[in-house]
């Protein structure tokens, strides 16, 4: 049976909460950690921070280095305690709920994080107009997905647990409807170049309310 747990990045065991550390693939860590680490850039010190879909944790540990407050949020119980057992600080808070029951007052969050959430949502629409209602007026958000490849002329998913992969035109159109400034970058392992002729990879999209 796969548990909604084995898509996300543990680096320690625990038997007790049956997962298991899977970080032998060194390249692939060093692709998550470091859009963590791309999405800190744009935290500065005081902000209140929401990241969604959090995992394990490290990310929120990573965003609250320069944050005043993060809120880590998942929907897996086990992540969770996972999260909580291996990388709360006085910073940080955890709570395990689906994104679309959040219900924060509007102009709540500074930054909002989402790395990798967007093709693990059939319709991302009500959930990033939800993400730019939570942002304060001048917040960003910082958006990661990756982009739908093609074989033979058809869409080709390899990742089970994706259930919205969108064309690269598609997300930036999206992301643009919703809100009022965007800028995009590619990934290239650890470096975050402009987005340009990229169609496969992920794309990070940083996104401001300005209204």
């Amino acid at each position: 049976m796969i548990k909604i747990s084995d898509e996300r990045m543990f680096f320690k065991n625990d038997e007790k909460l049956g997962i298991k550390r899977n970080d032998e693939d060194k390249e692939n860590v060093e692709r998550h950690v470091s859009r963590y680490k791309f999405a800190a850039e744009f935290v500065k010190k005081g902000d209140k921070v929401l990241d969604c879909a959090c995992g394990a944790g490290y990310g929120s540990e990573i965003l609250s280095s320069k944050a005043n407050e993060v809120l880590g949020v998942d929907l897996d119980k086990d992540t969770i305690k996972f999260a909580n057992k291996y990388y709360k600080n006085d910073k940080i808070t955890f709570i395990n709920k689906n994104l679309f029951d959040l219900d924060f007052p509007e102009n709540t969050f500074d930054i909002i994080v989402s790395i990798e959430t967007i093709e693990h949502v059939k319709d991302a629409t009500p959930y990033l107009k939800n993400v730019y209602k939570f942002l304060k007026k001048g917040g960003t958000a910082v958006l990661s997905t990756p982009m739908l490849r093609y074989k033979d002329g058809k869409p080709f998913i390899t990742n089970p647990y994706h259930l919205n992969e969108m064309p690269r035109e598609d997300f930036l159109k999206l992301t643009k409807s919703i809100f009022d400034e965007c800028k995009y970058y590619a990934q290239h392992q650890t470096e975050f170049p402009p987005l340009t002729t990229e169609n496969t990879g992920f794309c990070i999209a940083i996104c401001k309310k300005n209204k």
